[in-house]
């Protein structure tokens, strides 16, 4: 059952039923082309998250770290070399596994965030010190690696 909503209505279904309605309806986030909400874009947590975490995009290079979780790379912690913006790029198409690792990552940028580092510092903390059962680890020796904007990172974690 689709619960009378459909992507043309800005909603997309998953395999767990319809996606919830998002923060000021589906009509505020339909955009100029009128495309369908998706709410597992950046856009769909920056209302939440707006002054909480590091900016989700930049346009410029971003430095990147490895991490991993059960002995395998999951995605990528990244952080902008000029902005406020960092996240965590999951592998694509992203699993299970990588999207709750995101939210996991998510919450650890609001905490780093309100100790007052920046997303670059943020980033170098993170590196041998988290090992976490769900976030994953980024392992001490870590290379950091740059890219040259999210498109090349993203490039990068297609499996």
């Amino acid at each position: 059952m689709d619960g009378g909503r459909s992507q043309e209505d800005g909603y997309r279904a998953d395999p767990g039923g319809p996606a919830a309605d998002p923060p000021g309806g589906a009509e505020a986030h339909a955009g100029a082309g009128g495309g369908a909400f998706d709410r597992w874009s950046d856009e769909a947590l920056a209302p939440e998250l707006v002054g909480r975490s590091y900016a989700p995009v930049t346009a410029g290079p971003v430095l990147y770290v490895p991490v991993y979780r059960d002995g395998g790379l999951i995605g990528y912690l990244w952080a902008s070399e000029t902005e406020e913006a960092g996240d965590f790029q999951p592998l694509l198409p992203p699993d299970v596994a990588g999207n709750v690792a995101r939210g996991w990552w998510t919450m650890e940028h609001v905490r780093l965030r309100r100790g007052g580092l920046t997303a670059l510092e943020a980033l170098r903390s993170c590196t041998g010190r988290v090992d976490d059962p769900v976030g994953g680890r980024v392992d001490a020796d870590a290379p950091e690696s740059r890219a040259a904007g999210l498109a090349e990172l993203r490039a990068l974690a297609r499996r």
